[in-house]
């Protein structure tokens, strides 16, 4: 090797990162011969590794300015890439902490750290930049509540290392239910807000072998729920009954009752329960999609008007901002809650202006009657 030429821990050859290599000897002036070890290809992402020994030869010319600028990257080096949670009881969180190293020239940066399993208990934290030579810290906070014996999942690091750009990796572990929830969580669906109120029941079961205690706080959680804790079988059973009680939040209501126990590891245990109150009036559907550019043929959509039940609405208008669309109203009472708009052959969507259809509805049965407008916006089909 002339002096002054050193050899680069990673270099690019054609569609191959060659990740391990050594010269093996001197062939002439200005060419060596390059014992292969491993490579990465380019095109599939897949690992290289050959059981025997790969021997290229490389050319001064070629050979001298890849190598200075291939060497001038990353290279990210993890503590480890299999992680063991050892024995634990669903519920806990698991703090997992992972030692990154840059052994590469240029600065590392860490793009995301992420994990599909839906097993987070909040966003991981990692340094989005580690200097050459330097070193941070990962954590990815792991939630257990939906693990059961054993487990087996992966996360991802993304980086500008060419040699991993994804690094997966796994965690094992095994983990343990201290209380059994039959249902694990209560929606009640849609509710009428002047119905009757409704009832559900939640079992709690110690799954472990000795007498634990479940209490539930004074304070009720605010929400449309009332909450009642019944020991069914001392230290082993419970029943949580939850009752409906207005008035709903329009939408999904949503609240978590917490019991408190004397579990060495899980002190609370949590249950979710959720009623839908759909609005008084809406508009079916919320937008409407019609193909982008100008229209082959006419096209007729349909609005419907959706209503809460005991609720009587009707449209008494509807107007759109653009001329060119024609809105029209079918008599009868199926037609007070449709409106048909029909776009003629040629028809398209202006590039500038927003195009929106409003309906203005009014609510019968009032002493005094109450309106509201419902904008429906038009979009093309290629929109996000």
């Amino acid at each position: 090797m002339p002096n002054g030429v050193s050899w680069p821990r990673g270099f690019r050859c054609g569609a191959l990162w060659v990740e391990e290599s050594a010269v093996s000897a001197v062939t002439g002036e200005n060419r060596w011969e390059i014992l292969v070890v491993s490579a990465k290809t380019f095109s599939r992402k897949a690992d290289v590794r050959a059981p025997m020994a790969l021997r290229v030869c490389a050319c001064m010319f070629l050979f001298l300015p890849f190598a200075s600028r291939a060497a001038d990257v990353p290279r990210i080096v993890l503590d480890r890439t299999d992680a063991d949670l050892g024995d634990r009881f669903a519920g806990e969180e698991v703090p997992l902490k992972f030692t990154v190293k840059n052994e590469g020239i240029a600065p590392l940066l860490i793009k995301s750290v992420g994990a599909a399993c839906g097993c987070l208990a909040a966003k991981p934290v990692w340094p989005e930049k580690v200097e050459a030579g330097g070193s941070g810290t990962i954590l990815v906070p792991i939630d257990t509540r939906k693990f059961q014996g054993s487990v087996s999942k992966t996360f991802a690091i993304l980086t500008n290392d060419p040699a991993k750009p994804k690094l997966i990796v796994r965690m094992r572990g095994r983990v343990q239910k201290v209380f059994g929830i039959s249902p694990s969580e209560v929606a009640f669906g849609k509710v009428d807000p002047k119905a009757e109120p409704q009832s559900r029941t939640v079992t709690i079961t110690n799954l472990t072998d000795n007498p634990l205690s479940l209490t539930m706080p004074e304070e009720a959680p605010a929400g449309p729920f009332t909450f009642r804790l019944e020991t069914v079988e001392e230290g082993k059973k419970w029943a949580v009954h939850v009752t409906t009680k207005p008035p709903f939040q329009t939408g999904l209501n949503t609240v978590t009752a917490v019991l408190t126990t004397n579990h060495e590891k899980i002190k609370k245990v949590k249950v979710e329960f959720s009623a839908y109150l759909a609005p008084a009036v809406q508009v079916i559907p919320p937008k409407l999609v019609i193909p982008g550019g100008a229209l082959p043929r006419a096209m007729t959509r349909i609005l419907s008007l959706h209503v809460r039940r005991g609720e009587v609405w009707r449209i008494t208008s509807a107007r759109c901002s653009d001329d060119n669309v024609a809105l029209n109203q079918k008599s009868g009472a199926a037609g007070a809650r449709r409106i048909y708009a029909t776009f003629g052959e040629g028809y398209a969507l202006p590039k500038e202006a927003k195009v929106n259809i409003v309906l203005t509805c009014q609510q019968d049965g009032q002493e005094k009657p109450v309106t509201k407008e419902l904008t429906v916006p038009i979009v093309p089909a290629n929109s996000k």
